[in-house]
């Protein structure tokens, strides 16, 4: 997972840790622990949040779009669309 705990994100969920079973929810985006912009989150699986991406549509974990430190914020496209 690319995130710090604790995750706030837009639509008023808060995760100070990992939630315990698989969960699904309209996209959202917020702010991670360490204050980088999280996107377009939409759900969280097997130890990682899920993100779609907004090229290919796919639904994939955080790792699998990494981080821009740069610019303080996650990748959109996933590694792949990249």
């Amino acid at each position: 997972m690319i995130y710090q705990y604790p995750i706030h994100l837009e639509n008023s969920m808060t995760f100070t840790t990992a939630p315990t079973k698989p969960l699904s929810f309209t996209k959202s985006n917020g702010y991670d622990g360490n204050n980088i912009r999280v996107t377009n989150i939409v759900g969280y699986e097997n130890g990682d949040f899920l993100k779609v991406c907004p090229h290919c549509n796919g639904i994939l974990p955080s790792e699998s779009f990494g981080l821009r430190p740069t610019m303080d914020r996650d990748q959109s496209w996933c590694m792949d669309c990249r």
